[in-house]
């Protein structure tokens, strides 16, 4: 009982002291619990980790669409892609190696920068658009862009068929584009490779005009073509006769999208005289891909081939109103 009393009579003559050393022991273990939670629960152990990180992320296997209308959300197969995470930390003594990283360890950044987007079909595309990569969340260093070409349709008239002057194409020598003014005088003023430029030569052709003398040159044409929708067209190369019969691939490499078509590459063509005379290859059937579609016309020594036929035009045709042009 005295003993009792004697804590309380303490208590009563010290009472102010003993409050405010209590309340300055409780904000001392506030803030402590505070830095322990910080510093244990990774909140900035995830940061040190990511400082002067090297390595890299590498896609083994995916998949992945790169053209794009406006409006399309973002397509990256997520649940079948292959990727390795190689990362030497400085936080951690040996190198980091994922060799197949967990869909949940890795989103997207639009044009390189953001926030982290966890799906891809949570990106709509945007003309501003350039590229989207694929970055690792634990090292958002460690990323792999992928180009995208994004156009927007307005002001794109979409069609059952499209009839595309060679002419009006975009024509490259040694992989530099010509311009238009250049194709009237190059490579000789008599001969050059636009025979509209008051040479009588192409009256007969599509539009009075082909594209010509290419020789042992290494010429390229392109034809951009957009499609609202995947589609199969009826495609019809136009072209000038020679007095030979040859298949079209010991003419031209024709490409769709980068890849040779080889069912254009074995078709015949029909015999006649003077050159500028003008007919239809046999119709192939192609499939088109929703976006800007390229059809390629590749000719020289890089290729294997020279001194094509001149080229007139190409035709394409399908059944629904899908197909435009597009003008960069």
């Amino acid at each position: 009982m005295k003993q009792f009393e004697k804590v309380l009579s303490f208590w009563e003559n010290h009472k102010k002291i003993l409050l405010i050393s209590c309340s300055a022991l409780l904000a001392v273990l506030f803030i402590g619990s505070i830095l322990i939670a910080v510093f244990s629960g990774g909140e900035f152990a995830k940061t040190s980790k990511t400082v002067g990180v090297k390595g890299l992320l590498q896609l083994n296997e995916s998949q992945y669409s790169t053209n794009y209308l406006t409006g399309d959300k973002f397509s990256f197969d997520k649940e079948n892609a292959d990727i390795t995470l190689i990362a030497k930390d400085p936080a951690i003594d040996h190198v980091v190696k994922i060799d197949k990283l967990p869909a949940s360890e890795y989103g997207f950044l639009v044009n390189g920068q953001g926030d982290v987007i966890d799906e891809a079909n949570e990106i709509t595309m945007t003309d501003d658009i350039t590229s989207v990569s694929v970055v690792s969340k634990y090292y958002p260093d460690l990323k792999v862009n992928i180009p995208v070409n994004v156009i927007s349709t307005e002001g794109i008239e979409f069609k059952q068929s499209l009839l595309l002057e060679a002419e009006n194409a975009k024509l490259y020598k040694d992989k530099e584009l010509i311009k238009e003014e250049d194709k009237l005088v190059l490579p000789e003023a008599d001969k050059p490779y636009n025979s509209s430029a008051g040479v009588p030569a192409g009256e007969e052709c599509s539009n009075g005009a082909c594209l010509r003398n290419f020789q042992a040159s290494n010429m390229r044409v392109e034809f951009e073509i957009v499609c609202s929708e995947e589609v199969e067209v009826s495609f019809i190369i136009k072209y000038c006769m020679r007095p030979e019969s040859k298949a079209f691939g010991e003419y031209y490499k024709v490409k769709l999208n980068g890849r040779e078509n080889t069912t254009v590459a074995g078709v015949k063509t029909a015999v006649g005289t003077g050159y500028f005379t003008p007919a239809d290859l046999a119709t192939v059937t192609l499939k088109l891909v929703r976006g800007v579609n390229v059809i390629s016309f590749e000719s020289g020594d890089s290729v294997g081939t020279k001194n094509p036929v001149n080229l007139d035009a190409i035709s394409l045709s399908c059944d629904k109103a899908v197909l435009g042009v597009y003008s960069a």
